[in-house]
């Protein structure tokens, strides 16, 4: 499975449009400021306030995967449906992670830089737009198993990559990649 940023999601979608509000903290109800809230496979979402709110404005009505992410804290999903006759407000508690750390370091330095190439195409292609892209934190991504014959990444964190061509930056959350 693989969640994203879908940069056409809701093109040519009308009508009623709700505002989707919460907060984001930690076990002991102290407010996470800077979490990153967005609905999976739209182009929608922001980041909360110092005293950990967020306001998603212009949602059309439907059924959402709301994914939470801060760094240092398990990342939260949550489907919901919004719609104007409901309360729009959903608060998350967040549990740390207690990583701070890539998930495994592979020993072969040169073996790890082969396998992040390997993903880079794959998850890029190889056209020449392709070429502008970079991941901004490698560091989060880890190859399970470099001797299996299926290529296999996962994230601990979402990717943060830029296309310089193109303009754009994007948080993406990798569950899974092979």
């Amino acid at each position: 499975l693989i969640w994203g940023i879908s940069v056409s999601a809701l093109q040519g979608q009308t009508g009623a449009t709700v505002t989707v509000t919460g907060n984001v903290y930690d076990q002991k109800r102290k407010p996470i400021a800077r979490a990153q809230v967005f609905l999976a496979n739209t182009t929608l979402g922001g980041t909360t306030s110092g005293a950990g709110m967020f306001t998603l404005r212009h949602i059309p009505s439907g059924t959402y995967d709301l994914v939470v992410f801060a760094p240092g804290y398990n990342v939260r999903e949550l489907t919901i449906t919004v719609d104007p006759s409901r309360r729009n407000r959903f608060d998350f508690r967040m549990r740390k992670t207690g990583k701070s750390t890539p998930i495994s370091e592979t020993p072969d330095v040169s073996g790890r830089k082969k396998q992040l190439k390997k993903f880079k195409e794959a998850f890029f292609s190889t056209t020449d737009n392709s070429l502008e892209c970079e991941i901004l934190n490698p560091e989060v991504l880890d190859f399970p198993d470099i001797s299996a014959k299926a290529f296999h990444a996962v994230a601990r964190e979402p990717i943060v990559f830029e296309n310089r061509a193109l303009g754009y930056r994007v948080i993406y959350l990798l569950k899974e990649f092979e």
